[in-house]
């Protein structure tokens, strides 16, 4: 190799190791973001050029946090339910079971994150087609028809306003 291709070798490498450590440098001061949520919001300093499109699924448990607790992490309900959800502690055993080891405790019902996360593996195991009425079921097994509708019909209105 002779001396100029040398030279080039080195200002290509330098310009490298310039570049690697300005992104580390950019990266250190980008806010951490948390892809385990169902819903990513931007930081509120990130100005809001074009509307979040969420899944009907992602609405829909919007819907069911709703109606279960408007939205409330600390409510308990009468059934030893609580938590964004109303998840009961069984639910967690259930999610325990499903995963093969004992991730959850209960008082992971009263975190959003994860007790989004519990809700979420009981029905990918159960309800793997994420239908609707199906996950009702499973999660309030004796809510019926009223409880059905309450849901669906705060399903529309989050459908409604997102588009």
């Amino acid at each position: 190799m002779n001396k100029g291709m040398k030279y080039i070798l080195l200002i290509i490498t330098a310009l490298l190791v310039i570049i690697l450590i300005r992104v580390e440098h950019i990266a250190d001061r980008i806010p951490e973001i948390r892809f385990d949520s169902i819903i990513v919001d931007p930081p509120p300093e990130i100005k809001r050029t074009t509307p979040i499109i969420r899944s009907d699924w992602d609405l829909f448990i919007e819907a069911l946090i709703y109606v279960e607790s408007k939205g409330n992490e600390r409510a308990v309900g009468k059934n030893d339910d609580g938590g964004v959800l109303q998840i009961r502690p069984i639910a967690v055993k259930e999610a325990n079971r499903i995963i093969g080891f004992d991730k959850f405790v209960d008082s992971d019902r009263f975190d959003r994150l994860k007790s989004i996360e519990i809700w979420e593996t009981i029905q990918e195991y159960h309800n793997p087609g994420k239908s609707f009425e199906k996950a009702l079921k499973l999660h309030n097994p004796n809510g019926g028809e009223e409880y059905s509708d309450k849901v669906m019909n705060k399903y529309k209105q989050l459908k409604h306003d997102n588009y």
